[in-house]
């Protein structure tokens, strides 16, 4: 079965606006609370799903790699900023 262009046109363009509706809607006060609610109660009857204790051991490993490279890739940039601009201002 095939639909018009016009018609695939008209249900994109009213699919953006009820999705625009619902994020607006969600913005309301009254919505805001039933959410916050349902997520406070989700919390008490089943905790172990909120959160866990603690993180497994690969995961603490790779957190602890991805700083390594993320700090020593920040200290080459700054050492390189540094360096161009103390050069810049000797000439």
């Amino acid at each position: 079965m095939f639909i018009g262009a016009g018609v695939a046109v008209a249900l994109m363009l009213g699919g953006v606006g009820f999705a625009i509706y619902r994020s607006r809607k969600r913005e309301e006060l009254p919505q805001k609370a039933k959410r916050l609610r349902i997520a406070f109660r989700r919390a008490v009857d089943e905790p172990e799903k909120v959160a866990r204790a603690e993180p497994p051991v690969w995961q603490k490993m790779a957190a602890a790699v991805g700083t390594t490279i993320a700090v020593s890739l920040a200290k080459k940039m700054v050492e390189r900023s540094w360096s161009r601009t103390v050069e810049a201002g000797r000439t």
